[in-house]
């Protein structure tokens, strides 16, 4: 009798413990039946997710107050799909020169960051700001300014500013980084407006490139790398080269690139990535919109 109790306790022992998918416990006599061991199989889950669009990992290239706003709206637009990792490939210095403001009917702004650093080094609100495309209206907007937005890009402003323009009340002046994208000035001078322009910051390379993100490019464990300038594309193709030259190339033949214009797009033609997705529009809400179909294509792929 003790020796049946025993042997009915061990089995209801053995039948509490993880099971094979036939029924029997897993560390049943049959080695076969066992299940595969948890490394084997939490490899296999993180794999089927990415699959089926439950969750990708992507890395934002923009300058990190940004890059985690952006992070924000992304959860917010598409909950649970994407975690993000953060590589600055910019840093934003200011410029120590004051802004003369005497004689300028307006301001022109082609980035949020000209905003940011015009705006925490002069007092005044009072010029209304043209700006090239939502996401920099909205920043003006919140630091005080009234702001109409383009839409677009530095044609879409230069259009903009055209029709705005009052004769006789003044220049536009226009406040940028050291590396400006398209002519802004000289187009609107061409027509006969007075454009003063003014360099408030300057977008310097990163560092270097964080041990996390190496790993991850050299391993090719990468879905999606975010580009929101054509500087920063240029700038990751630089690491790029120089990781090849040391022997250490990025596997980047299953990484999409999603960038936020045909410009940007352009530095990283010859880089290796699967995929380059230009957005459908030149701003924030573009690159939300090219992430849904990244989502929406990764969701279609077969379980």
């Amino acid at each position: 009798m003790r020796r049946w109790r025993a042997r009915k306790s061990g089995f209801a022992a053995r039948s509490c413990a993880p099971t094979a998918p036939n029924g029997w416990p897993a560390h049943g006599r049959d080695r076969r039946d066992r299940p595969p061991r948890p490394r084997i199989a939490l490899a296999r889950t993180s794999r089927r997710k990415r699959e089926r669009g439950f969750l990708t990992d992507i890395l934002i290239t923009r300058a990190e107050a940004q890059a985690k706003a952006f992070a924000a709206e992304l959860e917010a637009a598409l909950p649970g799909r994407f975690s993000p990792l953060y590589w600055p490939l910019i840093r934003i210095v200011p410029e120590a020169v004051p802004v003369r403001l005497d004689g300028i009917q307006a301001l022109l702004f082609t980035s949020a960051n000209a905003v940011r650093v015009f705006a925490a080094m002069e007092a005044r609100r009072d010029l209304p700001a043209l700006c090239v495309g939502d996401e920099t209206a909205r920043v003006a907007q919140a630091l005080g300014f009234a702001a109409e937005s383009a839409h677009g890009n530095a044609g879409d402003l230069a259009r903009m500013a055209a029709g705005a323009w009052l004769p006789g009340a003044g220049a536009y002046l226009h406040l940028r980084g050291r590396e400006a994208a398209g002519d802004l000035a000289g187009a609107l001078m061409s027509e006969g407006i007075e454009v003063r322009e003014q360099v408030v910051y300057d977008a310097q390379p990163a560092a270097g490139l964080p041990e996390e993100v190496a790993v991850r490019l050299v391993a090719g464990d990468l879905p999606a790398i975010l580009f929101f300038s054509p500087r920063s594309a240029r700038i990751f193709e630089s690491f790029h080269r120089d990781a090849r030259t040391a022997g250490q190339g990025w596997a980047l033949g299953g990484t999409d690139a999603i960038c936020i214009s045909a410009a940007t797009a352009a530095p990283l033609g010859q880089a290796g990535f699967g995929r380059i997705r230009v957005a459908p529009s030149p701003d924030r809400a573009g690159m939300l919109a090219a992430l849904g179909q990244m989502a929406r294509t990764v969701a279609e792929k077969p379980a």
